[in-house]
This record gives structure tokens, sequence and C-alpha cells, in this order.
């Protein structure tokens, strides 16, 4: 675990300097300098501050659970398929499969559960829900929906961003291959 290695990675990926991450966390430059160096950790709430800044969990700050986990998006369009994707991606996801519609989705589902057993998630934005026997094909896969009211891509995308912000509680679910599904207006 090299909290401080992780620091640097992200801090640079945003492409800003040690003085410009102080300054957005009201600490020293020579307080993140410390940190990236492996002289000092950062307290627990600056840990917590760090993940909001960086949009990553604390466990993906401490080098936890860094894996990519491989999910399927279904959406109504394949424009907002690719922004969930790409906002995913962030939170360390790997889309499978970006599709706009379940028929193909639940086959991937069952091929994935057949052979690979890999796709542990999956992620639809459509103005219809799965039917409770489509989400039987999803048996031991996460499902986050967000319905579409609107159409408003900004608000799906906070939706299941909320999501992925809390995702440890609902990590440890998924990791007991219980089904959840999320629900937002």
């Amino acid at each position: 675990m090299n909290i401080g290695r992780n620091i640097q990675e992200l801090r640079k990926q945003k492409n800003i300097t040690q003085e410009e991450l102080a300054a957005e966390l009201g600490v020293t430059a020579a307080a993140v300098s410390k940190w990236e160096n492996g002289y000092t950790l950062p307290d627990i709430l600056m840990l917590c501050a760090l993940a909001d800044f960086f949009e990553v969990t604390t466990d993906e700050l401490l080098g936890r659970n860094t894996a990519r986990k491989q999910a399927i998006v279904v959406a109504e369009t394949e424009e907002l398929g690719q922004k969930i994707a790409d906002l995913i991606g962030r939170y360390h996801f790997q889309p499978a499969v970006i599709l706009t519609d379940y028929e193909t989705a639940l086959a991937v589902a069952e091929f994935e559960a057949e052979h690979k057993k890999e796709v542990k998630y999956l992620f639809t934005a459509t103005s219809q829900p799965l039917r409770e026997e489509e989400l039987d094909a999803f048996n031991g896969i996460t499902h986050v929906d967000v319905q579409i009211t609107n159409g408003a891509d900004e608000d799906i995308l906070s939706g299941i961003e909320m999501y992925l912000k809390n995702m440890a509680t609902f990590h440890s679910l998924a990791e007991h291959k219980v089904h959840t599904t999320k629900h937002t207006n």
C-alpha cells in the first residue's frame, strides 16, 4: 500500500501541481510533498477529502481493490451509454459491452455466467425497467438501474455517480452475491 504514490499518480492524471492540490485542500504544498514522498500520511478526514477531490474511493486511494470490475452498460442511446462507460471508468470499472437493448444484454450476461463469470455489474439507464424474469438472467450481478424520466443525461449520470461514491457498502453486498437494484427518479 503506497498512498503517496497513488496521490502523486492521481494528481498527475488531473495535470495539477502540488501547489494547486494543496490550495484545493487547504494545506501547504510541503504537506502534499510529504505525503507523496512517504514522509507523512494524510489524516482520515484529509484522506476522504482527497478521495472526493480525485473522484475515487478511499480504498482506491489506499491501493486496495484497484482491479477493474467488469460491467455491462445498457442505455437508451449509444451516446448515453458512452457517457456512463466514461463515468464508471473513472471508478475502476471496465465496461464489457455497451448496449442499447436488453435482449443483447441478456445474451451477454448468460454467456458470461456460463463461461467467464467476469461481469459483476449491470448499469442500466432506460425508460423501461428490467422485468423480473430478465433480472433472473443476471443472477449474481449487481444491477444499478437509473430510470429515465425526462431524458436528462446529467441526472442519470448523477444518480450513477452517487451509487459509485457509496460503493463500499454496495460492494460488500455484491461480494456476497446479493442482488441489489437501485432506482433513482
